[in-house]
């Protein structure tokens, strides 16, 4: 790994946007040298990914058409940054002038407008460094060899945003490369970094971000209907870890549900709605949410809504925020979290976000088969 960034660096000497022979030997070493090395390293970076480990990808990129003056190769989860204008990632980039290399962990930087790759909103990217940097202060200041900020050497307008969303990186002078041995253990402490990040927006802590249960909604919106992956930051909860907060959720709204007089009596397998909570003839419509992340939205189906509708002001929404997950056993363990009640609970319809539409085609015409043949 060491001289394929050694020769990189000589080769941005002789930088030009045309395809030039130099050019072409730096392509092949962005595109497939420097990946091929990440790569042998695999089973290293998914052990420190944890669980965005699974889907692990490696990619490099320097240009298409003209050459960029600040080529890369990155290495992240597929789902929580499915592109390198999205999510989080750790990444090589190399000064404009061949003067060294970062190994930098940062967000996406850019966004596609008008078919060109403009810098992303500074408040935008403010925030979303302040929140990575709250999560990773004490490992970025234990160790010194950590640079809060890079510089590329290019006043371009991509150099430049990446420069802005830059949270940390190593610093690799072109006349004191690291050995591969610590070129390897960088790229894994990089990756351990960034599953603290990943692991944080699974858990829908990302500011302005959608709450894990609406991000698999809008996952499987996307897949169902066709459109891939969305573009959205987290990959969210697995199945099992879900049903534990779930199962969590349950039991606190239960428990203090009985703790105020009320028998509880568990309907969600029969009717859209968790609870019938009956007092002195008074019976309560309750909906359970539980969420490892703030109680910013929750996920409604149809019937759901309309049973509240219909029920209101005998209803209740409560929602158990902030939930603590254990992630790493094979049974998940959810445990803590608030509570925040809205009783009566009265929907309104300028509160509820559409993720999918069904659009019914029964009044077109429907040709016969051998009319396609």
């Amino acid at each position: 790994m060491r001289e394929l960034l050694a020769e990189v660096l000589a080769l941005q000497l002789d930088y030009s946007s045309s395809n030039t022979p130099a050019m072409q030997r730096r392509g092949q070493i962005i595109r497939d040298d420097l990946p091929k090395a990440l790569r042998a390293l695999d089973l290293k970076l998914r052990r420190a990914l944890g669980p965005a480990g699974k889907d692990l990808a490696i990619e490099g990129r320097d240009g298409t058409g003209r050459k960029s003056e600040v080529p890369w190769v990155r290495f992240y989860s597929e789902l929580r940054s499915p592109s390198a204008q999205s999510g989080w990632y750790a990444v090589f980039l190399f000064h404009a002038r061949g003067e060294g290399a970062y190994l930098w962990l940062g967000h996406g930087s850019t966004q596609l407008e008008g078919g060109s790759y403009v810098a992303r909103d500074e408040a935008e990217v403010a925030v979303k460094l302040s929140w990575a940097r709250a999560l990773l202060d004490d490992t970025i200041a234990a160790n010194p060899r950590l640079r809060p900020d890079i510089e590329l050497g290019s006043a371009k307008p991509l150099p430049r945003a990446y420069e802005k969303s830059a949270l940390a990186g190593f610093w690799y002078p072109a006349n004191d490369l690291p050995s591969d041995d610590t070129l390897e253990a960088d790229c894994i402490a990089m990756a351990g970094m960034l599953s603290v990040l990943y692991n944080a927006a699974d858990l829908g802590w990302q500011p302005n971000t959608p709450s894990p249960d609406v991000e698999a909604a809008i996952h499987a919106a996307s897949i169902i209907s066709g459109g891939g992956r969305p573009s959205g930051q987290g990959y969210g909860l697995t199945h099992h870890e879900r049903q534990a907060v779930e199962i969590h959720a349950m039991e606190v709204v239960s428990d203090l549900l009985k703790g105020e007089g009320y028998t509880v009596e568990d309907v969600s397998a029969k009717q859209p709605v968790d609870f019938l909570a009956r007092r002195d003839g008074e019976i309560v419509y309750v909906e359970v949410k539980g969420t490892t992340g703030p109680p910013g939205s929750v996920m409604l189906t149809a019937n759901e809504v309309a049973l509240h509708r219909k029920h209101w002001p005998n209803n209740a929404l409560m929602i158990v925020h902030s939930i603590t997950l254990e992630r790493t056993s094979e049974r998940p363990k959810a445990s803590g979290g608030g509570i925040m009640q809205v009783r009566p609970w009265e929907i309104q319809v300028a509160k509820l976000r559409a993720i999918s539409y069904q659009y019914v085609l029964e009044d077109y015409p429907l040709f016969p088969a051998d009319r396609l043949r």
